[in-house]
């Protein structure tokens, strides 16, 4: 098969690069920035000339969209609506137009963080601004593509080598190194240990390979279903870097810009978002 991938200048673009030409599939790989050391061809999603051009000349079975911004403050929304509704649209008006099957993949942050598992017919209800975005995506793409040409996928958490420590467990074992060498005292982590589904991301990228290959439509979470607390999360980091758990407090801090619903008023549940 041949498949188009949006966003694989990303973190988990380049795994599913791997994962899919491992599987000897014929990829296309576009980014934001052209990059010649790893054979990117430039694809800016909002505009939607250029979106149509490239599925035209390249005509793909089917994409992979993973092309989006991972965070969205007051200052940064507008860009994000952009990118991530506007330019998801494009991406699905123009897979449609050469009968392309697509593969949307979301976020699980459109979900009401709640106690327990999360199942695909949870309540939608973000409490982010980056939420808010995913969820206007996947409204609006579903307007947009016919449903069986389409698969959603509401990815859960992961991680893995070379992930910015703009992200939860690239943050925690920076701080945990900086321990190691004398650099600070404590680990310091989020007031409240909220619950997360953590993944390898290989295996995230291995899901969406198979969703494709299948061209399965509907709406799929993908996660691991095992929800770990940040605190548990820790004390995984603290034993791999080699340093005590009883270097680590929690304290009141400012989340990740990746992860903000980490991020809690005094006195109030832990969130927690795991996949059923």
């Amino acid at each position: 098969m041949k498949f188009l991938i949006t966003g694989c200048g990303g973190f988990v673009g380049r795994y599913l690069c791997e994962e899919l030409e491992s599987e000897e599939h014929e990829v296309v790989c576009m980014g934001y920035q052209e990059s010649e050391a790893s054979e990117l061809e430039a694809l800016d999603v909002t505009k939607l000339d250029e979106v149509r051009v490239i599925f035209d000349t390249e005509r793909p079975d089917a994409v992979l969209h993973l092309a989006g911004l991972s965070r969205a403050t007051h200052d940064t929304l507008s860009r994000a609506l952009a990118v991530n509704v506007c330019g998801s649209v494009n991406v699905a008006r123009a897979a449609q137009e050469v009968s392309a099957h697509g593969v949307v993949v979301n976020a699980c942050y459109v979900y009401k963080p709640v106690p327990g598992a999360l199942g695909e017919d949870a309540e939608l209800a973000p409490s982010t601004l980056y939420g808010i975005t995913r969820l206007a995506m996947e409204q609006a793409v579903r307007l947009t593509a016919a449903p069986e040409m389409l698969t959603l996928v509401r990815a859960f958490n992961h991680t893995g080598p070379v992930q910015s420590d703009d992200f939860l467990v690239p943050s925690l074992v920076q701080r945990a190194l900086a321990v190691r060498a004398g650099d600070r005292s404590e680990l310091e982590y989020w007031l409240g240990s909220p619950v997360r589904d953590v993944s390898d991301v290989r295996d995230i990228v291995r899901a969406y390979r198979l969703l494709a290959e299948s061209r399965v439509c509907g709406t799929y979470n993908v996660g691991s279903g095992v929800g770990r607390s940040v605190r548990e999360i820790v004390a995984i980091v603290c034993r791999e870097v080699g340093i005590p758990e009883s270097v680590s407090r929690e304290k009141l801090l400012e989340a990740p810009a990746a992860d903000s619903v980490l991020a809690r008023r005094r006195g109030s549940p832990p969130s927690s978002l795991v996949a059923s």
